[in-house]
């Protein structure tokens, strides 16, 4: 019993992992699909759509989509990432972005804990943003 005793934090928490109900990830895709089709209607079809951990960017010729907020690329300060963990390893980055819009000075969305993909979404929005 003293061989098990540090194993089993792990045991419980695999064991609550795995009782995450299907239906929440149904719902979750659901409403991401909702979210793309509202964007679609409002601003016609995206050059490029990329997922993130919360909800896809949308891209368009001059202007992009975050959280429902339509950005022109102009009015983008900057873009930077950050690691929103407290403590310990796994922490979710996310992408700050900063603009000239009143009320929207500041929007973010949540990536996954890839510190790479993070840097990438950053460079692909300055990319677009300083296009010719």
């Amino acid at each position: 019993m003293l061989v098990l005793g540090p194993l089993l934090p792990i045991a419980a928490f695999v064991w609550c992992k795995r009782r995450v109900e299907p239906q929440a990830y149904a719902a979750h895709d659901q409403r991401r699909e909702e979210y793309v089709e509202a964007m679609k209607d409002r601003y016609g079809e995206p050059q490029q759509m990329l997922w993130t951990g919360d909800v896809p960017l949308l891209f368009y010729e001059d202007f992009m989509v975050m959280d429902g907020v339509r950005l022109p690329y102009d009015s983008i300060v900057d873009v930077t990432c950050n690691n929103s963990s407290d403590f310990g390893p796994g922490g979710r980055y996310q992408v700050i972005v900063r603009t000239s819009l009143a009320g929207h000075e500041f929007l973010h969305t949540l990536m996954d804990n890839d510190m790479q993909e993070a840097i990438d979404m950053v460079e692909f929005i300055h990319s677009r943003k300083t296009r010719p």
